[in-house]
């Protein structure tokens, strides 16, 4: 499950992507700049004198102080939390769905216990209905077997509506062939 959530999560294709582009601009930022030309043609006028203007500029930037390598070490820095950044993603998706998972474990083993000793009290009820008991105590074993029948069937139901919300917020991380409730 985990393998599956790190492998299809949208979240650490785009931190992967923004790992790229952070190495790509620290490549590029250590690097000195492409030059640059410019072209100018037209007419050139003055007072009554006037004729061809052409122009050609050649700049080439030169940095003196280190300036592109500072922002070359900047880059590479902002590149280092990127990928810091990622991991810690990876690492957050990956507790998240032992978490979940185990969560969802307890839950379907617990929603388990609970429908066999609410088969059993079934049991019980359907021998004490087929007799009569004429006994304050009989008559109050009786209550006391239907009253933990219901308390069982309200947990039951409070279990099996935490394992479908476990289910579900499982389901964000990953995908589980359908069917009622996956192994």
């Amino acid at each position: 499950a985990v393998e599956q959530a790190l492998r299809d999560s949208d979240l650490l294709r785009s931190d992967q992507a923004r790992v790229e582009e952070r190495r790509h601009a620290a490549d590029q930022a250590g690097a000195l700049p492409n030059p640059s030309m410019d072209f100018l043609a037209g007419r050139r006028e003055e007072d009554a004198d006037s004729g061809p203007l052409v122009e050609l500029d050649f700049v080439q930037p030169v940095p003196l102080f280190g300036k592109p390598g500072l922002r070359g070490d900047i880059a590479g820095v902002q590149t280092q939390g990127s990928r810091i950044r990622q991991t810690a993603d990876e690492l957050r998706i990956t507790l998240e769905v032992i978490r979940l998972s185990y969560e969802y474990a307890v839950l379907r083993r617990k929603g388990g216990l609970l429908e066999a000793r609410q088969k059993r009290f079934e049991l019980m009820r359907s021998y004490l209905t087929g007799r009569v008991f004429a006994s304050p105590q009989q008559k109050a074993e009786s209550r006391i077997v239907e009253h933990r029948l219901r308390r069982l069937t309200s947990d039951s139901l409070q279990t099996l509506g935490a394992l479908r919300a476990a289910l579900e917020k499982l389901k964000t991380y990953v995908t589980f062939p359908p069917g009622d409730f996956p192994q």
